[in-house]
């Protein structure tokens, strides 16, 4: 085939391909990375169940993690050392509002019994009221961003 038969016709279609391909590919990693960090907020959710329900008593605190941890481990669930743990529960507490960005598919995830549904019931305080929705950050920022958001103690200052 001539270069003039390639012409703008095959040189679009080659365009046209690229930027579907780099599109799907930037839509895939957000996917990705939202999906990431809904399961870190939602293992320390179902953590939270736990300990309401007293059924961690006997593995109480920092036991109960690392026994968790060690048990998750061993099932192949990736990223759930104690310290990361940790980590997923001050996520966790810091961001409960993230329970409304959790999608259909993820909320038959979500423990069905709330003893303290912290993204309902919580009183918003002014400076709350200031934050960024949090399905605004979830589709924004990658956990890693998140884990140095919780690190900054004065919730004012993580607004910004």
């Amino acid at each position: 085939m001539s270069d003039k038969r390639k012409g703008n016709g095959f040189s679009d279609l080659v365009c046209a391909i690229r930027k579907t391909h780099e599109q799907c590919s930037a839509h895939a990693g957000q996917a990705i990375n939202v999906s990431l960090t809904l399961r870190n907020w939602m293992i320390e959710r179902h953590i939270s169940e736990f300990e309401l329900k007293g059924a961690g008593r006997a593995v109480y605190g920092e036991r109960l993690l690392r026994a968790l941890s060690v048990e998750l481990r061993k099932s192949g669930v990736s990223g759930c050392g104690a310290r990361q743990l940790y980590g997923y529960l001050a996520f966790y507490r810091t961001y409960p509002g993230i329970a409304r960005s959790v999608t259909a598919s993820f909320k038959k995830l979500l423990p069905t019994e709330t003893h303290n549904d912290m993204a309902d019931s919580k009183v918003r305080s002014v400076t709350a009221k200031l934050k960024a929705p949090e399905h605004n950050l979830l589709t924004r920022l990658s956990y890693t961003h998140f884990e140095q958001l919780v690190s900054i103690d004065e919730p004012l200052k993580r607004t910004f």
